[in-house]
Parts: C-alpha cells; structure tokens; sequence
C-alpha cells in the first residue's frame, strides 16, 4: 500500500514538472504579447511603423528555426497521431516546438497557443510515463541509492529513462496524457479575460417564453457554420495543390501578418487576447462589420496556419462565434440577446472546432449559469445535426465509390 501511494506521489510530481513549463509558456507568451502589442505598439504614433518591423523579424526567425529543425511546431493532433500509431515520441526536442511556437504568437499571427503547447504537454506527459517506467523496472536501484543520487535518478530529464518498446502501454500513456491537458486547459482559460454575457433585466418567465427562438436560430447558424466549414476545407485543398516551398509559405504569412497587425489590429494575435473587446465591439459596430470581423478572423487563422505560421484555431473560432452572436442579436433587437448570441455562439463553435463536448464547455463560460439547459439542449442538437450531416457525406462519398467500382469493371 505504501508503495502504491509513493509511486502516485512520484507521478504526481512528474505532473507538476510538466505543469509548470506549461505555465511558464502561458505566462511568458501572454507577457509578450501584452508588452509588444498592447504596451510598445501603442507608444509608437505611426502603427505600421511598429509592427512591419515585428512582423519581418519573426518571418526571419521563423524562417532560420524551421529551416534547422523542420516544420514545427508539432500540433495536437500530430502528437496524438504518432501516439496511437506507436510511433516514438521526441520529447527531447519539444522546447523548439514552444520557442517556435512563441515566435509565431508573439509576431502577431492569428493563431492559438492551445494546439502548440499541448502537443508539447502530450510530449512531456509521455516523458513522464517513462520516468514512471524506469522506477519500477529499477526500484531497487533507486531506493539503495544515496538521497542526493536518489532525486539525480527520479527527476533528470534526460538519463534514467525506459522508453515503451510496444503499444501495450499506450492506454496508460493516453491517460496521463489527458489528466494532464485537462489541468493545462483549466490554466489557460484562468489564464485568459473573457467577457460574460449579461441576462440583467430578464426575468424567468420572460426567459423561458424567449427559448421558441433557439430552433430557428440554430438552423440558421448549423447552415451558415456549416459553409464556413466547407470553405475552410477548399483553403486547405488549393493549398495543398500549390506546391509551394516552406520558405515562400513562410514568407507570404509573414506579409499577410504584417497587413493585418498594420490595417486591423483587432484581428491579430490568437483571440484570446481580443476576446474581452467584444462587448466593446458589440456596442460600437453594426452588424455588418461584426460579420466582417469574425469571417475575416476565421480567414486569417486559417491562412496563417497553410502558411506554416502553425498554431491552433480554438480561439480564433471562440472569437469569430461570438462576433457572429452578436451580428445576429443585432438584427433581431425585440429577441432576447443573450439568447440569440448564445445560440448562434454554440452552434458556430460546435460545427468549426468539431468537437461538441469541447466547444460546448469552453462557450458557457461566456454565459450566465441560467442559460446552462439551453446550452445543453442546443449542445446536443449541433452534435445531432453534425452527426446525420456526416452520415449523409458517408453514404454519399460510399455510393461514389461503388459508381466507380463499376464503372471500372464496365
């Protein structure tokens, strides 16, 4: 039993180690971002002034890093890939995917942090398991050990380590790996201002009666969350198609960065940054230049990320559904807003980020608790609409193929 509780205690500690470097690469990146964007920018009376410098020094730095070490950093998904195909991981290397990834957040791309900095967590988590690995293939060892060579072996990150050599342990790993991340995003969102809608003046009665709006609104958003998704995937086919060099990708980027820290500021950096301007945004502009800014957002997110400027598109989407609630609560005043922007928020996120569950958490922390069996209604009917959407595209892409199949035989 003691034994049990001391190995989850090592494990624990491992899991700090790993949370703490998270945490530095929050703190870090957020101070960055404040002191270049918010505090140096300001100081400057000619804007482009500023940030064309910016934006050519971290081109170059970008350019040199990924010319030395490939096209990093690895995202999420990459490292979750590699995971489930028993590939090994190089956690050795992952604090070029943060310094990388710092670089690209501090020049002002458009891009999250999230999917950087958790393939970097996955990285170290599976470092940790390793760790773990290690001591109890070698407990004696370690416990026959001096106390001073005793911590040598439990905490040095490069030596005293057995790597997996088979997929058994993969579960294990995917454990760890996802106790860790949920720690991480917990941070982050602490980390992070985010403005919530206010329901003040609503009463109950008045709020119920307000919930007929949901069904017509959510259609609305599914269809129009739904194109948005469709365009996004044509951005990724053509530039698949163009086969441009690293370097050239790198270089446009750099360009569509610098216009867009220069022309529209509130568009720059990753969202998170920005997101507690909305209900600035909200009151000054019209609809139709909120629904200016959120397609531009999610067109520059997505541009940056095919120019290799590679980060995630969590919060850019966050920021875009809330400016595309807002448009809508706009054109539609005698409805209650909260709702509207609820509604279209939820159902925009759940399409564009593709996992309801997620998208689902991270919105209703905009909202007021109230809202809470709405936004699970409006949660489960998104997934449900996504899911006869992708049963349709399956029996369609299915039918296709058997066309050609037969055809062939022909």
């Amino acid at each position: 039993m003691m034994k049990r509780i001391g190995y989850m205690l090592y494990a624990m500690s491992l899991s700090v180690v790993v949370l703490a470097i998270a945490a530095l690469f929050l703190l870090v990146e957020n101070t960055m971002v404040t002191l270049i964007w918010d505090v140096w920018a300001t100081r400057i009376p000619v804007r482009w002034a500023f940030s064309l410098p910016v934006a050519a020094a971290g081109t170059a730095l970008l350019v040199c890093g990924k010319r030395r070490w490939g096209d990093i950093p690895h995202t999420t998904r990459e490292v979750i890939g590699a995971l489930k195909r028993g590939e090994p991981i190089d956690y050795h290397t992952a604090w070029r995917d943060l310094l990388i990834a710092l670089i690209i957040l501090a020049a002002g791309a458009g891009v999250g942090p999230e999917a950087s900095l958790m393939g970097a967590v996955i990285a170290y988590s599976v470092w940790q398991c390793d760790k773990l690995r290690y001591l109890r293939a070698h407990e004696q060892d370690i416990l026959a050990a001096p106390i001073g060579r005793r911590l040598l072996m439990l905490y040095h990150p490069t030596r005293w380590i057995q790597a997996a050599h088979d997929t058994a342990d993969a579960p294990r790993v995917i454990r760890v790996c996802a106790a860790n991340s949920i720690i991480v995003i917990v941070m982050f969102i602490g980390m992070t201002t985010m403005p919530r809608f206010s329901d003040a003046g609503m009463d109950t009665l008045a709020f119920w009666r307000s919930t007929w709006v949901v069904l017509p609104l959510a259609a609305y958003a599914l269809v129009v969350a739904g194109v948005c998704a469709l365009v996004r995937e044509g951005i990724r086919v053509v530039s698949r198609r163009l086969d441009f060099p690293m370097t050239a990708r790198l270089l446009a980027g750099g360009a569509l960065v610098a216009l867009v820290v220069t022309v529209m500021p509130v568009l720059s950096t990753s969202g998170q940054h920005q997101i507690h301007t909305i209900g600035t945004l909200s009151a000054t502009l019209g609809a139709g230049a909120l629904f200016a800014l959120a397609a531009c957002k999610l067109l520059f997110a997505q541009w940056c990320i095919e120019c290799r400027w590679t980060g995630g598109d969590i919060f850019p989407i966050m920021f875009a559904a809330l400016l595309h609630g807002c448009a809508v609560a706009k054109l539609v005043p005698c409805w209650q807003p909260v709702v509207v922007v609820m509604t279209v928020a939820f159902c925009t996120a759940i399409v564009l980020i593709g996992n309801a569950p997620l998208a689902g958490v991270l919105m209703a922390l905009f909202f007021p608790v109230k809202l809470l069996p709405l936004e699970l209604a409006v949660t489960v009917m998104a997934w449900g609409a996504m899911q006869a959407a992708n049963a349709v595209r399956t029996a369609a892409q299915s039918k296709a193929t058997k066309r050609r199949v037969a055809g062939a035989r022909r």
